[in-house]
C-alpha cells in the first residue's frame, strides 16, 4: 500500500534537527494519548454496560439518544486506532518494518509497542502517502472530537 521509506542519508542535513525536534514532539504526544487512551477504554466500558443495562428502559427518552450518539462516535474513535498508528509513524522513522494500522485488532491482543530500536536516531523518514494517510486519519479524529464537544451535556434535575 506504501511504498518505503526514505533514508536519513537522502535528506539534507540542514533538515536533520528539525525531524529530530518533530520526532521528540512525536514521542510526548504518544505519551499523551496513552494516558488519554487509557482513560477513554474504561469510560468506553462504563457506558457499555449502562447502555446495556439500560437500553430497553429508556430507548424513548430524547436524552438516551444523545447517549447513542456518544457511544458510537467513541467506538469510531476507537477504531481509527490513533496510538498504534502513532507507535508505527514512530518506528517508521527508526527503519522498523511498521505498517499502518488498518484493521481492527480482537480485543485482549496487546499492541505492538516502541521497543529498543527506536532508541538511538533515526534512520529513516516516511513517505509522501503515508504521511498524507496520516494526516487524514488524524484529521477525522479531530472532527469526531469536536462533534462530541459540541453535544448537548445530560442534566439531571432532582425530583
Amino acid at each position: 500500500m506504501f511504498s518505503n521509506p526514505i533514508p536519513r542519508a537522502s535528506i539534507h542535513a540542514s533538515q536533520h534537527p528539525v525531524v529530530d525536534s518533530q520526532l521528540k514532539l512525536l514521542k510526548l504526544l504518544t505519551r499523551r494519548l496513552q494516558s488519554v487512551a487509557n482513560i477513554h477504554e474504561a469510560e468506553l466500558l462504563i457506558l457499555h454496560r449502562l447502555f446495556y443495562k439500560n437500553k430497553n428502559q429508556h430507548r424513548s427518552a430524547v436524552f438516551w439518544r444523545n447517549v447513542s450518539e456518544i457511544r458510537r462516535y467513541s467506538q469510531h474513535v476507537v477504531s481509527l486506532k490513533l496510538l498504534d498508528n502513532l507507535q508505527s509513524l514512530h518506528l517508521i522513522f527508526h527503519g522498523s518494518a511498521a505498517t499502518p494500522v488498518i484493521e481492527a485488532q480482537p480485543p485482549n491482543i496487546p499492541t505492538q509497542r516502541a521497543s529498543n530500536s527506536t532508541r538511538g536516531s533515526w534512520t529513516c523518514f516516511p513517505n509522501t502517502k503515508y504521511l498524507f494517510y496520516f494526516s487524514a486519519k488524524l484529521d477525522v479524529a479531530r472532527k469526531l472530537t469536536e462533534r462530541v464537544g459540541t453535544q448537548p451535556t445530560l442534566k439531571i434535575c432532582p425530583r
